[in-house]
């Protein structure tokens, strides 16, 4: 009951602190915390979302065995997030084969065109996103895939809430850049 406690009102430097203890408990509830943003981090770095829960499990894995090196704290998140970032680059690395990759390939059905075109600006999107140099790419998913306001956006990647703000600018002028290069296909209406 007392860790739903520190959960509701936000004093994760109390856990962080029982968990470097050896509390799992604690560490288990910072985790579950922090776990949206923390996916949302990982994204930027791979071109299948199905291999996010992989890179997690390795960042849980980490922070499990690391969490005793931990020496401040009230800066838990950005400790955590340079653990996820470290682990996702490692993934992207390493190559990767999957059966997920074929899923969804195969002709498109009659009726279906205004799915196809939403499917495809949809990819144009990510990808231009995944062109984005690191930094402008985690901003921009905190942002606008998950909605967090530019003071979270700065505690989880450790910097100012004016680097947020100006790394939101510079990336979406990229955005545009990079998507008026690609333009959609139109599907023609019979």
């Amino acid at each position: 009951m007392a860790y739903e406690k520190h959960i509701e009102t936000g004093n994760e430097s109390v856990l962080a602190c029982r968990a470097i203890s050896g509390d799992r408990k604690a560490l288990e509830a910072l985790l579950h915390k922090n776990w949206q943003w923390m996916r949302t981090v990982t994204s930027g770095y791979v071109r299948r979302f199905h291999d996010i829960d992989d890179i997690l499990q390795n960042v849980c894995l980490r922070v499990m065995l690391k969490i005793h090196t931990l020496r401040e704290p009230e800066r838990f998140k950005p400790w955590l997030a340079t653990i996820a970032r470290r682990e996702a680059m490692e993934f992207a690395k390493k190559p990767h084969i999957s059966l997920a990759d074929d899923a969804g390939a195969g002709p498109v059905a009659d009726g279906a065109d205004v799915d196809a075109q939403r499917r495809e600006e949809q990819q144009l999107v990510s990808a231009a996103v995944m062109e984005l140099p690191e930094k402008y790419r985690q901003s921009l998913l905190l942002k606008y895939y998950h909605h967090y306001s530019y003071d979270e956006i700065a505690e989880i990647l450790d910097i100012t809430s004016a680097a947020v703000q100006s790394r939101l600018f510079r990336a979406r002028k990229m955005m545009a850049a990079i998507l008026e290069k690609k333009p959609i296909h139109k599907i023609p209406r019979g």
